[in-house]
Order: structure tokens, then sequence, then C-alpha cells
């Protein structure tokens, strides 16, 4: 079992660390934590109540200061944005009562549930067609459709190459990949970084979307690097409606778009646009 993913499990109740050991053939992908209700599991896009599993606002509290290493003024940023990355891009989504404190900051005061997902790197080859791009690559699909996995391994295959990741939640990070990465910058200001400082043939950049993003995308839309980046959308009439994706197609920053589904366990190829 991942080390990264055994400490999580460590702080959960046994049921949930049996069900994980008993069903780890199969893709679980999230453990939803909900105070007063029983812990749910995400196994094969089924959420499935563990019985015996109820917890309170005080567990809660205390996965939350754990999760925190005892530190939470070290993860502000992050949980004021509702969520905080952990080791191996496990991320920790938060649900609950923000306020803004005397400096304006926002703050979490109270937690009431937490959303726990499981990052994997499953090996899985890349036909070269995919990678027969010249200006950007860009690579969609609704959640839980294996987008954060098909990126890392499109890094593998592009491993001869000078990659440059911008990794702002800390999610694709892996010591498996000969990648240059930027963690927990925002990803308008390490593209920026990427292109003054390592020479990248490739950026990749995960869930893109905001204004700052599509800014920086369109401005270095000659600058020679090609860019690989994924954004939440189940096909093109979806990727249409989001504007600042829209703009990015009508300036042709992504020459190929690729759609990824999944059925059960299984992730695929749904969809190839060449434009």
């Amino acid at each position: 079992m991942d080390k990264n993913i055994e400490r999580i499990l460590n702080l959960l109740p046994q049921p949930v660390k049996n069900f994980y050991i008993e069903n780890i053939h199969r893709n679980i992908t999230e453990i939803r934590v909900r105070s007063g209700f029983d812990i749910k599991v995400t196994a094969d896009g089924k959420h499935i109540a563990i019985q015996n599993t109820v917890t309170d606002k005080k567990f809660l509290e205390n996965l939350y200061y754990s999760f925190c290493n005892n530190t939470v003024s070290a993860y502000e940023d992050q949980t004021a944005n509702g969520f905080i990355t952990l080791p191996g891009g496990n991320r920790i989504g938060l649900a609950g009562k923000f306020t803004t404190d005397l400096q304006g900051k926002t703050v979490l005061s109270e937690i009431i549930s937490m959303n726990i997902r499981l990052s994997g790197f499953h090996m899985v080859e890349v036909n070269r067609n995919i990678l027969d791009f010249h200006k950007g690559l860009l690579i969609a699909g609704k959640p839980h459709t294996g987008k954060t996995n098909f990126v890392k391994n499109i890094c593998v295959a592009l491993c001869d190459y000078i990659v440059v990741v911008c990794d702002e939640r800390n999610e694709l990070y892996s010591r498996f990949l000969n990648c240059d990465f930027i963690i927990n910058q925002p990803k308008h200001i390490g593209v920026m970084q990427a292109l003054r400082t390592m020479n990248p043939d490739y950026i990749v950049c995960d869930e893109i979307g905001s204004d700052k993003e599509t800014t920086a995308l369109l401005n270095r839309l000659n600058s020679g690097t090609k860019f690989i980046c994924t954004v939440h959308a189940d096909d093109i009439n979806a990727l249409k409606n989001k504007p600042n994706i829209n703009v990015l197609l009508n300036y042709q920053v992504f020459d190929k778009i690729v759609f990824l589904d999944n059925y059960g366990n299984d992730f695929f190829i749904k969809d190839v646009y060449d434009l």
C-alpha cells in the first residue's frame, strides 16, 4: 500500500481501512467524512457508506489538525481556498464555515465535512498520435475520468524532452516523473517562471480556466513552447460553454482536444478532435 494513503487510513476508523484493503483492486478515489454520518468511500464511481463509522465535529477537527501536522498557520493559504494538499498529491477538500479575520484574510472557522481525494499513478500506454500536436493539447473530461493520471503518463512518454509541470496544488508531483516541477505557485505565475528560467519544450498545467491563466497562455502563444492542460468538461459543447476556454480555442492555443471517460473501473479516450 502507498505509504501516503496508509497514513491517511491510519487516521480514520478501522472499518474504513479494512474496506480499502479488501477492495484495493477497485478504483477507490474519495473518502468523504461528514459530521453525524457514516463515512462514505467512492469505489468504481459508487458512493458506499461504511457502517459503524459515524463521526462528530471533534473528530473532524482532530483530523484537520493531523492533516496540517498540528501547524494550521502553515496551511492558511490553502485552507482559505478550501483544500489541503498532502504528500503524494492527495487533496483534502474542506467544507464548513468560512469567516474573515481582522486582516481581511479568509479563515476556516468550523469544519462540517471533508472530502479526501486519493491520488494514484497507474501506468498506461499513450498512443503516439495523441502527442501529434503543434501548439497545445487540451485534455477534458468530467471528474474521476483519469485526467491527472493521463497527464502523468504523458509526462512519462515525453521523457526525452524538457517538460515543466506547473503544479499549483502539489497534485502532480511524483519522484517517478523526469520533469521540472514548479509547486505551490499559481499557474499563471508558474507559466511565466517556466518560460523565463527553464527553457521548456512543454509546459503542463492541471485544471485551467481562470482569467489569469487564460491571459498567461495567450501571452505565451508564440513562445515556441507547447502546452498540455486539463479542464473539466464532458463534451465539446460543454467545453465551448466555458468562456475562458472558448477564448483559448478561438486563438488556437490548442490544436488537439482529447476527451476522457470512464466505465466502472476502466478509463478510456472517448473522442479526439484535431483543430
